[in-house]
C-alpha cells in the first residue's frame, strides 16, 4: 500500500532533507501561529516522524493525522522522561 502524502510546514531555510524529497512546494505560507516565513512541503513517504522531529520547532506536520499524532506522541514521551 502506498503511503499517503504528508504535508509539512517548514520554516524558510530549514528542512532541506524534506525539501529534497518534496513532490510539491508552496512557498511563503502562514505558519502554525499564522506567522510568515514558512513553506508547505508535500512528501510521499511512509515514516517521516523521526525526520520531522530532527527539525525541532522548524517543522510542523499538517497531515496526515497519523503522522502528526506519532510526532506528538514522541514529543510527549521525551517531555515525560525529563
Amino acid at each position: 500500500r502506498a503511503a499517503a502524502p504528508a504535508t509539512i510546514l517548514v520554516r524558510e531555510g530549514a528542512g532541506h532533507g524534506l525539501r529534497r524529497k518534496a513532490i510539491s512546494l508552496e512557498q511563503d505560507v502562514p505558519g502554525p501561529d499564522d506567522a510568515s516565513g514558512w513553506d508547505r512541503v508535500t512528501v510521499e513517504e511512509a515514516d517521516l516522524a523521526e525526520e520531522v522531529l530532527s527539525f525541532g520547532a522548524d517543522a510542523y506536520v499538517e497531515g496526515p493525522a497519523e503522522l502528526r499524532d506519532e510526532v506528538v506522541r514522541r514529543l510527549r514521551a521525551v517531555v515525560e522522561a525529563s
